[in-house]
């Protein structure tokens, strides 16, 4: 790897560092504040795993993967805000001239940006498989080219996208 990337969230920077110890000394990450989570709003500290805390977490996620961008979280970021800040990041890490970085990040960041932005995204996977911690995501391509999923926690993905995916 020629980068080595973590959100400004503790819990990112510890993830990174068994990665760190099997590259040669010295290696070090570099702090991104732009791969950080998607901030919870009015539903910070309601619990992830079910009830109102859940759905109001997610609801306007999904909206931007569906185009709807211009949705906040109450009293959080928009789509549009939320999509600037994730690739000014990437920005940031192409301009560094890396081309195969790891970036430490959040799930709901990493799932919510890539089908926002991939060439080829499958929303079954939001359904389907939803990332666990240390899942990883590889995407290939640039900010100039723009992307394509490859592989959504150890699954291939197709490069083509579908004819609904398309069409949307």
């Amino acid at each position: 790897y020629d980068g080595i990337y973590v959100s400004s969230m503790l819990r990112t920077q510890q993830t990174a560092q068994p990665l760190l110890d099997l590259l040669p000394p010295g290696t070090e990450y570099v702090v991104l504040p732009g791969v950080r989570e998607i901030p919870a709003g009015i539903f910070e500290g309601s619990s992830e795993d079910a009830g109102l805390g859940r759905l109001g977490y997610a609801a306007a996620p999904l909206a931007w993967t569906l185009g709807a961008r211009f949705v906040p979280i109450p009293g959080g970021e928009d789509g549009n805000a939320f999509d600037a800040r994730v690739d000014d990041a990437l920005q940031q890490i192409h301009d560094n001239g890396d081309e195969n970085a790891v970036v430490f990040s959040h799930g709901a960041t990493i799932m919510f940006w890539t089908m926002m932005n991939v060439d080829n995204p499958d929303l079954g996977l939001l359904l389907s498989h939803q990332l666990d911690n240390t899942d990883a995501v590889v995407i290939e391509g640039s900010p100039e080219e723009g992307w394509t999923l490859v592989s959504w926690a150890g699954e291939s993905v197709d490069p083509e996208p579908s004819l609904p995916t398309k069409l949307f």
